[in-house]
């Protein structure tokens, strides 16, 4: 089962990113886990973009596209508390609500 993590990134240090992440993959684990199938295994997919964008005017979107291709190759969905105070969690939240992943929010 491949788990798409969804958290607000803006105003934070690597740090507190990598920290909320940390905490979000062991709790979406646990989420999950019910919904394992005989043999299956929970693998988080690496949403955290470490590629440079393109001279553009809106870096943000960039990311956010980069974000929603990650998201079409998951079967799960975590959304991190916060979320919804974040206008590309939010966007990420309407593509799997609409094309049919199943998702958790916290």
């Amino acid at each position: 089962m491949k788990v798409f993590i969804s958290q607000s990134m803006r105003g934070l240090t690597e740090d507190q990113i990598l920290r909320t992440r940390s905490n979000a993959v062991k709790s979406a684990k646990n989420y999950f886990k019910r919904e394992l199938k005989e043999g299956e295994e929970i693998e988080i997919i690496d949403s955290i973009i470490a590629e440079n964008p393109p001279a553009t005017n809106s870096e943000s979107a960039w990311f956010l596209g980069k974000s929603i291709e990650l998201l079409s190759t998951a079967d799960r969905a975590y959304f991190v508390k916060g979320w919804s105070e974040s206008r590309g969690c939010k966007i990420e939240f309407m593509v799997a609500k609409e094309y049919g992943i199943k998702f958790y929010c916290e």
